[in-house]
């Protein structure tokens, strides 16, 4: 008969839990960064922005480009600004670039600049082909024809020169600005 009271409390015990413990679940959220890192919150995950690179051709009297300027007589310098995103690949412009954890484009706010070929811009101003620089009949200064100073000539005034020399033979010296010696 002392079994049954031993049992008794047994079971009382079993029922309120005193013996056994209760699970208990705990769900945290874990994130992992496109360095492989494990972080609690997406925000601390390290973002890689893009790189900034400048491309440096020049652009030859025919419209050819080249990376070296003894390619070709007088060539015009371009640099072009390009962005290379962490996934290595190269665009125009950083907002181009695919943000590899969330699938969405970068909000970066990088300024690009892209410079178009001289000859284009020359035709604009109404000069013909071949043409690289411009001068005014008023003044004794010759600049390229993307060169802010360019677009402030009258068109009566302008004056076209397919190269350096052909500005220097007829008095005119460089732009201080946009002709870097």
């Amino acid at each position: 008969m002392q079994l049954r009271p031993l049992s008794l409390i047994l079971l009382a015990i079993l029922l309120t839990g005193c013996i056994t413990e209760k699970t208990r679940t705990v769900t945290t959220t874990k994130y992992v960064c496109p360095d492989k890192s494990i972080v609690s919150d997406p925000e601390r995950c390290e973002r890689e922005e893009p790189k900034e690179i400048i491309i440096t051709r020049y652009v030859c009297p025919d419209g050819t480009y080249t990376e070296k300027p003894e390619n070709c007589p007088e060539p015009f310098l371009v640099k072009v600004m390009r962005y290379v995103c962490p996934d290595g690949s190269i665009v125009n412009s950083s907002e181009d670039c695919l943000s590899p954890d969330l699938g969405t484009t970068s909000t970066t706010t990088t300024s690009i600049s892209t410079t178009t070929t001289q000859p284009t811009i020359c035709a604009d101003l109404g000069c013909p082909p071949g043409t690289k620089f411009v001068g005014s009949k008023s003044s004794n200064r010759y600049h390229h024809c993307d060169c802010r100073y360019a677009k402030r000539i009258k068109p009566e005034n302008i004056i076209c020169f397919s190269s350096k020399r052909d500005a220097e033979s007829k008095g005119y010296v460089p732009c201080g600005v946009c002709i870097k010696e």
